[in-house]
């Protein structure tokens, strides 16, 4: 958030920290302004909070634009620190960045 916000850019973080219960006030209230939204979850892209996320807005009948950081088909190694880990599994700043960027220009 910090690295989008040097550069001009504004955006709303929610800490979803659960699947059950999911608030989808929260997220319907949030992708309803901008119609754009960026998960952000450290696993497999298979049953996890974008899919869940993408079938409120579908049920709701919200247009947004997705993108998605995840771990997508990849598994962590079993050597290397969590920076290593989690920079060869997509998870650094400038990862996170350029996705949002992306995002924005669609």
């Amino acid at each position: 958030a910090d690295e989008l916000a040097k550069s001009g850019l504004s955006l709303e973080i929610l800490y979803l920290h659960t699947l059950k219960p999911l608030d989808d006030v929260a997220i319907l209230d949030s992708v309803s302004k901008t119609g754009k939204v960026l998960t952000i979850e450290f696993q497999s892209s298979v049953g996890g909070l974008h899919g869940d996320v993408a079938r409120i807005l579908l049920s709701h009948g919200v247009p947004a634009t997705g993108q998605a950081v995840d771990f997508g088909e990849n598994f962590a190694r079993a050597y290397g620190s969590f920076k290593e880990h989690s920079e060869f599994l997509g998870f650094s700043v400038e990862n996170i960045v350029r996705t949002a960027r992306r995002l924005i220009a669609h």
